[in-house]
């Protein structure tokens, strides 16, 4: 209970996203089935009468008088595969909405997740939910599923109570007539159930993204090392700064301590360290276009003495991509003539 007690920070995106890849994510099946039964429903509104109309033909069609008696095989196969088909059409629509429901509404909940390796059967996931979790967790759990079992229930008991008085004259009616009636009755029942189990699908949905935050928070410590492994230290974050800020040649930090500044053509800038010769020279950087201008700009207010010459600020820029390679006699001797007295 302690150890719950100390997690008082909200799940990290580190933490989520090591949850996510491991398949663990806050969805509610009840509301996943809520939305399947609701998609049939609806499909039922449309192609219900066609179903209904197929499956009396395919249960009278035998007993009619108006079949013709024929011995031919062909004919016989034609006239059952056209009643079947009659049957089997609208029952594909309905069927095919309800799984695409069901999916669409899963993918929804979890945010568009797919993770094959789920669906390996695992018999330790069927405890997993239970680990470490204590007994007042399984009880309110148990009670939730238990008052959602009862409110259905009651619904459905209602529902057909409320219709009982239209139901009991159904039964003096022509048998076309009565299966269309049933069918509407039973389509309004499936609508009615539908509806309360995607209210309560939704509310089951919030009070599982709640539990999983829990499950997800933090201590302060745990906060702090997913930070640290997010963002790095405090330390390697300010470097990075710095070392941003001085290729976008916006920081003095770059130029402050050198010894001269060597210009050219579309704003080359070569910073020197050093010298001058015969005085060991090396080559700190060099930048040209905006970034080399930049460069000028912080050495202007730093006050480093500058040289226009473009000839060797082209020569000493190829040394900035070889920081180890010296520079030769003919190119030193070309920096002392221009290094200023």
């Amino acid at each position: 209970m302690a150890e719950s007690e100390d997690r008082t920070q909200a799940p990290s995106k580190l933490r989520r996203q090591q949850a996510r890849e491991q398949g663990q994510v806050a969805h509610s099946p009840e509301l996943t089935g809520a939305a399947a039964l609701l998609a049939a429903s609806l499909l039922l509104g449309v192609v219900g009468d066609s179903l209904v109309s197929g499956l009396l033909t395919l249960v009278r069609g035998p007993w009619s008088a108006e079949l013709p008696i024929t011995l031919d095989l062909s004919e016989t196969v034609s006239h059952l595969r056209a009643s079947a088909f009659a049957v089997i059409g609208p029952l594909a629509i309905v069927l095919l909405g309800l799984i695409t429901a069901g999916v669409v509404a899963h993918q929804v909940q979890v945010g568009v997740m797919w993770a094959p390796n789920l669906l390996a059967p695992n018999l330790g996931r069927l405890w997993a939910g239970g680990a470490g979790r204590g007994l007042a967790a399984r009880a309110g759990r148990g009670a939730w599923i238990l008052g959602k079992t009862t409110i259905v229930l009651a619904v459905a008991v209602w529902a057909v109570r409320s219709n009982i008085s239209g139901l009991g004259r159904l039964g003096r009616m022509e048998t076309v007539v009565l299966a269309h009636l049933w069918a509407d009755a039973l389509r309004g029942l499936l609508v009615t159930m539908a509806i309360v189990a995607s209210l309560l699908g939704l509310l089951d949905y919030a009070i599982q993204r709640l539990r999983f935050d829990g499950l997800l928070r933090l201590t302060p410590e745990e906060a702090r090392e997913d930070q640290k492994a997010t963002d790095g230290d405090s330390a390697m974050r300010g470097r990075r700064r710095r070392i941003a800020r001085a290729m976008r040649g916006d920081s003095p930090e770059l130029v402050a301590g050198a010894t001269l500044i060597v210009t050219g053509d579309n704003s080359l800038t070569v910073i020197l360290d050093g010298g001058p010769p015969p005085k060991r020279v090396s080559v700190r950087s060099a930048a040209s276009g905006p970034t080399g201008a930049a460069l000028r700009r912080s050495a202007q207010s730093v006050r480093v003495t500058a040289v226009d010459r473009p000839d060797l600020a082209t020569k000493l820029a190829r040394l900035a991509a070889k920081p180890n390679q010296p520079i030769t006699a003919d190119l030193a001797t070309d920096l002392a003539a221009a290094w200023p007295d």
